[in-house]
């Protein structure tokens, strides 16, 4: 899967997450930039092995996660829309 693919697949789980299309009043798709930011840090996420969170490599330090997106969901708090 190509970064653009990851990219267009991470805007429509934000899509879904969010209940929200972030189109315009006239139908234009209009993404906030927290929303690419969220987009590139899940990239940043994706490049990282699963349960891991983060790790350094001087003097060895690694923590793991059970949520990789706990960073990612409260950015993305302001353009969720509530279904009914």
């Amino acid at each position: 899967m190509t970064d653009t693919e990851k990219k267009e697949a991470y805007l429509e789980w934000i899509k879904d997450y969010c209940n929200n299309d972030f189109l315009d009043d006239e139908g234009v798709e209009v993404i906030p930039a927290t929303v690419n930011l969220a987009i590139d840090k899940l990239m940043e996420a994706d490049s990282i092995p699963a349960g891991l969170d983060s790790e350094k490599k001087g003097s060895k330090s690694v923590s793991f996660s059970e949520d990789r997106y706990k960073d990612i969901k409260p950015m993305l708090a302001p353009y969720r829309k509530l279904r009914w």
